[in-house]
């Protein structure tokens, strides 16, 4: 399985790694949504979430629309529904609000790609 992880904070993304590392998982890092918009062939995007959100849900959307699309999960400070919402809305099929349990977003980055690839 390949995972693309989008998060600008190198303390993040080794967090990311630690949480949902396992021998059949490589690893793609990109600290910018430019970076991101280079990987095509990922099955799992985990995405963190900045303000203001519009660029992020731009990026999802992006993904979300690929054939095939890669599960996608966003990690968001933003507690806020209407935010929450608009992350859903955008493609995303799991958001975790940080600080995250481990056990949280690896149970959300597994069960969004079983989700993707049964579907």
């Amino acid at each position: 399985m390949r995972a693309l992880l989008i998060e600008d904070s190198q303390h993040i993304l080794t967090l990311i790694k630690i949480v949902l590392m396992r021998p059949d998982i490589e690893f793609i890092e990109a600290p910018s949504m430019q970076q991101a918009r280079e990987h095509e062939d990922v099955d799992v995007v985990v995405i963190g979430a900045k303000h203001p959100v519009k660029p992020t849900t731009d990026l999802i959307r992006e993904f979300a629309s690929r054939s095939p699309a890669p599960a996608i999960v966003a990690l968001t400070t933003d507690h806020r529904s209407g935010s929450t919402q608009k992350i859903l809305d955008a493609g995303a099929d799991r958001v975790v609000a940080m600080p995250f349990k481990a056990d949280e977003l690896r149970k959300a980055a597994c069960s969004s790609t079983r989700e993707k690839n049964d579907g």
